[in-house]
């Protein structure tokens, strides 16, 4: 008995019959055959019976060992002859293992069973004080709980100098007298050792220290915006959009400046001084080439040496 459809069915049967002819009229029906066949060729086909004959092969393949260590053969291993490192030492004399500090450099401990713990760091104590004043620019002890870490080369060493209230006893409330303190800022970006602030600012730290309204070169640079007096540090630079001289002091020497940061002033103030060739633009970031107002850093400069900043703020 023939069914007998409603009228939204054989309506949209037609509707079907209607579009289909409507996709042949179009070609687009060659167009879905071809498309599919190419989704089946793409298809990887897996081959069971291969997949089994490989369970098959490596299931039944023995495993042997195949190490050519003379001890486990049974031979008996025969050591070169080695010299007593301790034959020439005088009688008690007890052999030392070597321990590294952070630097890398060898510390020797000794192995007395009869050093306690505490008797032990004193030890090692004195040894990296002994080693703290070989090297006053900028330190050879790296301490992270007293050393004050310099703005420039952000080393954060205990300094060099001798009689140093705070890295000689290693005392956080003192005062290190191997770092620079600005008199008004009081901040971490006074702090400098004697090497940077003697390479990249032309200071001794015997007259920073003396001077008790010493000022920074940010602090310096705020009552004197004229004098182009900045801090040449890299992240100074970086923040005003200019680019960091990098170790810059032996050009700066060799065109007669007595630092890295008088040979900045120098180009800063001739910059400023020629706006049409400076076009009143800072040293570019390292991304994009100089401009040509940056050529006087290949030329020596006509300009006489600078003398150093006053040290007083006006």
């Amino acid at each position: 008995m023939a069914t007998t459809l409603s009228l939204y069915e054989q309506e949209r049967l037609q509707r079907i019959k209607e579009n289909q002819a409507r996709m042949n009229a179009l070609g687009l029906t060659k167009q879905t055959s071809i498309l599919d066949m190419m989704f089946q060729a793409r298809k990887p086909t897996s081959n069971f019976n291969n997949k089994d004959k490989v369970r098959q092969v490596k299931s039944s393949k023995s495993f042997e060992r195949t190490r050519s260590s003379k001890r486990i053969q049974g031979h008996r291993p025969q050591y070169a002859p080695v010299d007593n490192p301790d034959s020439d030492k005088p009688e008690g004399y007890v052999h030392e293992e070597h321990e590294y500090n952070k630097n890398g450099n060898r510390i020797e401990v000794s192995l007395n069973p009869d050093v306690t713990p505490e008797e032990k760091d004193k030890q090692l104590f004195q040894k990296l004080m002994g080693r703290r004043c070989t090297s006053q620019g900028r330190g050879s002890v790296y301490d992270s709980q007293v050393g004050i870490c310099c703005h420039f080369c952000r080393q954060k060493k205990l300094c060099g100098e001798p009689n140093c209230p705070r890295c000689e006893k290693r005392s956080t409330s003192e005062e290190c007298i191997g770092k620079t303190e600005c008199s008004r800022c009081h901040s971490a970006t006074g702090k400098f050792c004697r090497a940077c602030l003697l390479i990249r600012y032309g200071e001794e730290m015997v007259a920073a220290r003396a001077t008790d309204n010493w000022l920074c070169p940010h602090c310096y640079e705020k009552d004197h915006p004229e004098e182009h007096w900045i801090c040449n540090s890299s992240i100074c630079l970086t923040r005003k959009k200019m680019r960091p001289t990098g170790i810059a002091i032996f050009d700066a020497q060799a065109r007669g400046f007595p630092s890295v940061g008088h040979w900045l002033q120098a180009q800063l103030k001739d910059q400023h001084s020629n706006p049409a060739a400076a076009d009143h633009a800072p040293p570019p970031p390292p991304s994009t080439p100089p401009p040509a107002a940056t050529a006087v850093l290949s030329a020596p400069p006509p300009l006489p040496p600078l003398p150093p900043p006053p040290a007083t703020a006006a």
